[in-house]
């Protein structure tokens, strides 16, 4: 599953919506494959600023790309991350990630990083994060140009009961009654003794938070390179700020219908079935067709002031 979210560029100053409401316009880019619980928006993966693949209008020259590039691939080799993406981001630039979903990407998500070299079709940068980096669908953002959307409001923490833990392919997931959403913050572990309870609780201690990506209402799961045993415990964590609407199209006429339910945080891909009583049956989990990788699917969201 993977999502990136595209907003238009306006205000260059990032849009403030403990002061005001605001109804927020963009582009949903789905890629990868479907699951049949859906597939999971983080509302936290607003960028505003310059737009994919758009001109920069700030006085920084007619470029393209320079603010943000789609990837579409990763590789690792001795502390040094290739990023393949048709880019203009500078050398010397501030970059983070939003949406990665390989191996690699998930580890290189939210991190700051800074170009080394970079050509028309892919960049460099130092990182210590290995695994597989193929079929990436991930956003690189230049944040030297501050266009990372902040879409978190003051902390209303959740504690979270845990019954279990395990870490696979730089994945944890953790068993526990919750309602976290995507993109909810993870920011302390309390009550472990030993195995990957411990590892994680003293992460958190020292300042290491942690992005759900993917939640029910009895587990959920974030990226991280700790291993170890599982164990009994619990966290405290945040959601990010949810839109109140959201309304969701095919601007291209795709044939394709979306629904986002609000209570899990996910959009469903639909299509024409059979049964009058079902009209507009969920895609089934797998590969997306062809129709939705290639759809433009708009959005307008709302989010309340405060």
């Amino acid at each position: 599953m993977a999502n990136q979210l595209f907003v238009n560029p306006w205000p260059y100053a990032g849009i403030d919506f403990t002061q005001n409401s605001e109804i927020i316009n963009g582009t949903l880019v789905l890629a990868g494959s479907f699951a049949s619980t859906g597939e999971p928006i983080n509302w936290g993966n607003l960028v505003t600023g310059i737009g994919y693949n758009e001109k920069n209008f700030v006085g920084q020259g007619a470029t393209l790309n320079t603010g943000c590039a789609f990837v579409t691939a990763f590789s690792a080799s001795g502390g040094i991350v290739t990023a393949t993406a048709n880019n203009n981001i500078p050398v010397g630039s501030a970059i983070t990630f939003v949406g990665n979903t390989s191996v690699l990407g998930l580890l290189l998500n939210g991190g700051s990083f800074t170009v080394l070299t970079q050509s028309a079709t892919q960049f460099t940068f130092a990182s210590s994060a290995t695994g597989t980096g193929t079929s990436e669908v991930g956003l690189a953002v230049n944040i030297s140009q501050g266009k990372v959307f902040p879409n978190c409001p003051p902390a209303n923490n959740q504690t979270a009961t845990i019954t279990a833990l395990s870490a696979s392919g730089g994945i944890i997931t953790v068993t526990a009654a919750n309602s976290f959403l995507p993109g909810a913050t993870i920011q302390s572990f309390s009550g472990f003794t030993a195995g990957l309870g411990l590892a994680l609780q003293t992460a958190a201690t020292s300042g290491t938070c942690f992005t759900v990506i993917q939640s029910t209402g009895t587990a959920f799961t974030f990226a991280s390179t700790l291993t170890g045993a599982t164990g009994t415990g619990s966290c405290i964590g945040f959601n990010c700020a949810q839109p109140y609407l959201v309304d969701i199209w095919s601007e291209s006429g795709s044939g394709y219908l979306y629904s986002y339910v609000q209570q899990t945080g996910v959009v469903y891909v639909q299509q024409g079935a059979a049964a009058v009583s079902n009209p507009h049956a969920n895609i089934p989990a797998g590969a997306y067709p062809a129709g939705v990788l290639s759809d433009v699917i708009n959005y307008a969201i709302s989010f309340q002031k405060g």
